[in-house]
């Protein structure tokens, strides 16, 4: 959309128009681990552009060994944007979206630690906030997920989880997946969960509270956090008390 001031003289008011755009979707079935899957044509907004435009990617900005520069026909599918959805739960949906169509556009790729190539998922105010997983086939690329900066994947995840002596499990038990874990709870009042956050460099994410006020949806009393995260760890007596104040 589009939008603009407009002043009305008759009735000395000032109000916003607003112009919707819409364009047909563009749907696309590809065959991956064996079964057929939908997948719909990525498109810049009207407010970046004079109308809306598919997004391409030259090939070799993706693959960035190869010297072959045709472009790339992006398509999503909606697992991506559920998995993002559920991961990046306490943005705007137009935040999110926005900070979705921009990190394709720019493609920053990323090799993880398990030799998967990514696409990384970037916001002006934050960073880093995630990896969008991919598969090419012929001049198509088709954005699989969305997974969390901490996957144990990533140096950052697998640093985290190394200073703090706990698994994916334990990550997804807390909610540590989701950036709300990083908003809502005072992590300030727990040391070593602060020190392993910055130490990993994922320091950043906290820093949303500051930019945007959202609704509380992860929020965990620093006493529970602590008896996690003590000074001294014990990592399976920490796990049981923990399960038992849930």
């Amino acid at each position: 959309f589009e939008w603009d001031w407009i002043t009305d003289a008759v009735n000395m008011k000032m109000y916003p128009e607003v112009f919707i755009t819409v364009t047909k979707p563009n749907i696309v079935y590809f065959n991956y681990n064996h079964s057929s899957r939908p997948a719909f044509r990525a498109f810049h907004c009207q407010h970046i552009n004079s109308k809306p435009e598919p997004i391409s990617i030259p090939y070799n900005q993706v693959i960035t060994e190869s010297q072959l520069d045709y472009p790339l026909e992006v398509f999503v599918q909606n697992h991506a944007l559920l998995r993002m959805k559920q991961r990046i739960d306490n943005i705007s949906a137009a935040l999110r979206n926005l900070s979705f169509n921009n990190s394709l556009s720019m493609c920053v790729p990323r090799t993880l630690l398990n030799g998967q190539t990514v696409i990384e998922m970037n916001t002006n105010e934050l960073g880093l906030i995630g990896f969008l997983p991919f598969t090419i086939i012929g001049k198509q690329l088709f954005v699989l997920s969305f997974l969390p900066v901490c996957t144990q994947y990533s140096q950052e995840g697998l640093r985290l989880q190394q200073l703090l002596g706990i698994s994916r499990k334990d990550i997804e038990f807390l909610g540590m997946d989701k950036l709300s874990f990083y908003v809502d709870n005072d992590i300030e009042q727990v040391p070593r969960l602060k020190k392993a956050i910055q130490e990993a460099g994922l320091w950043h994410l906290t820093q949303l509270k500051r930019i945007a006020k959202s609704e509380v949806r992860n929020e965990i009393t620093p006493a529970t956090l602590q008896r996690f995260f003590p000074e001294e760890y014990e990592y399976v007596e920490t796990i049981a008390e923990v399960e038992e104040s849930a």
